[in-house]
């Protein structure tokens, strides 16, 4: 049987899976966001994905039309990933894998030493999404005790997000002297949840933080991000 430490734990996975989830929906088109949920994490023993697929996929709430959108996406994008291309320059295509092996890793690319800085574990290290890796993204978090973080290192550009419908109230940050785009992602966990991507050469880097649902004052997570930006921050590529 778990203890009620383990137990709030496990919460605290769910809520960061979930929110990983809703960043990368938000990120992708609708198709690559459906490709994904129809991966091995697309029925994980919880709620948190399926409510994704409702609400981000259908606004509407219309959960025959999700199926639908769900199941025509999936098997056109399942043709399009056993073809193993994302996208083609000239006629030269180019894998996802490829993309991905040129990102910048955070779960190398940032040291214990600022992560302790940032009040988080370094051995809650998590790789991906629920130890599963994502086509086209390099993700890593952490958890704390009020809280837990996650960076995304992805090609796609600062505009990309920006004209993304369900990411909101950007507006312009300085954290650790780098300039970035903060935004929340629409949702349940919108006041739990803040995020900041910065430029880079090979795309953007984004940073997340996540309230524990479970307290019951968790901290703003804007002045969190703030906060623990200084640390983390400087650890980004430029």
């Amino acid at each position: 049987m778990l203890t009620p430490d383990q137990l709030a734990d496990r919460a605290g996975s769910w809520e960061r899976w979930t929110a990983v989830l809703a960043a990368i929906v938000h990120g992708w088109d609708v198709d690559e966001a459906v490709r994904f949920l129809a991966g091995p994490t697309a029925e994980p023993r919880g709620t948190g994905a399926r409510h994704i697929v409702q609400t981000d996929l259908c606004p509407a709430g219309d959960v025959g039309e999700s199926v639908r959108r769900y199941v025509a996406a999936a098997a056109i994008c399942a043709a399009l990933a056993a073809a193993g291309c994302s996208s083609t320059t000239e006629g030269t295509p180019t894998t996802t894998a490829d993309k991905a092996a040129d990102l910048w890793d955070p779960c190398t690319g940032i040291p214990d030493i600022a992560l302790r800085a940032a009040n988080v574990d370094p051995a809650s290290k998590e790789s991906g999404v629920g130890g599963i890796q994502q086509s086209g993204w390099k993700i890593c978090g952490w958890r704390g005790s009020e809280y837990s973080i996650t960076a995304y290192s992805t090609a796609r550009s600062v505009d990309e997000f920006e004209h993304k419908p369900g990411n909101v109230d950007f507006t312009d940050v300085t954290i650790a002297g780098r300039s970035g785009r903060q935004f929340r992602v629409e949702g349940a966990s919108k006041q739990l949840d803040c995020n900041v991507v910065f430029p880079t050469q090979q795309g953007v880097v984004q940073l997340q933080v996540l309230g524990r649902a479970s307290l019951d004052n968790p901290p703003e997570p804007c002045g969190v991000l703030a906060r623990i930006g200084e640390s983390i921050v400087p650890s980004f590529p430029k």
